[in-house]
């Protein structure tokens, strides 16, 4: 009797864990075709605007996608508030392991460049694609792929496999705008993306904060613009 029970128990985990990856799924393919929709529709749009303008409508509309779709969607499909799965704490372990990161990609990409194009740096520093690439980028990819994907694909596998998958997810959300801009397919940006994404993915289970991962997006970011 007891062991029917638990042979119950378990089918019903099961089954309730395959409906969660269902849910995650289907959030995940339709996610990507709005977002891919939206880059279309950037072309068109806007390209046509004012730097600043353009800019700040750029942040709402990540803000709209990425972060109020999947309000709607978790808190419809599976009545979650996504900001209570994410772990919004203090971590100075945190802090360390970001700018660890950022000073040894600081390093390499500093003498990558003097090897192969003879300087250092290359500061390209914009004000408007600044503060979206250092603040508004990093806070909400990082609330979208670590705070939530990640998070629930770990509720439904090994925490290895789920950065793995939520590390390619988060490369491949970047191709929509790559091939639509005309910059084609970059596979030295995919890969380097991918693996930053799984160090961002590790940082997050290590400290138990997403501020971890938005300060080190931050960095990386802040790198890429002088670098």
């Amino acid at each position: 009797m007891q062991s029917q029970n638990s042979k119950k128990e378990n089918n019903s985990k099961n089954i309730k864990l395959n409906e969660n990856f269902l849910k995650l799924f289907i959030f995940i393919f339709i996610f990507f075709s709005l977002w891919i929709a939206r880059q279309f529709i950037y072309t068109n749009i806007d390209m046509n605007m004012d730097d600043v303008i353009k800019t700040l409508f750029g942040i709402l509309m990540k803000l709209i996608f990425w972060i109020g779709f999947p309000l709607f969607y978790f808190e419809i499909t599976c009545k979650q508030n996504i900001f209570k799965i994410i772990k919004y704490r203090f971590s100075k372990k945190g802090i360390v392991y970001a700018f660890s990161l950022a000073f040894l990609q600081l390093q390499v990409s500093a003498f990558y460049n003097f090897f192969t194009k003879e300087y250092f740096f290359n500061p390209q520093i914009y004000f408007a694609g600044s503060i979206s690439a250092v603040i508004a980028a990093p806070v909400i990819e990082e609330t979208l792929f670590r705070g939530v994907i990640l998070k629930k694909m770990q509720e439904n596998m090994k925490f290895a496999y789920a950065n793995i998958i939520t590390s390619i997810l988060f490369a491949a959300i970047h191709l929509p705008g790559w091939i639509i801009w005309g910059n084609g397919f970059d596979i030295y940006s995919f890969i380097s993306i991918f693996l930053i994404s799984l160090i961002w993915g590790y940082f997050y289970k290590r400290t138990g904060s997403i501020w971890t991962t938005m300060l080190s997006h931050s960095l990386n970011n802040i790198i890429s613009k002088i670098i």
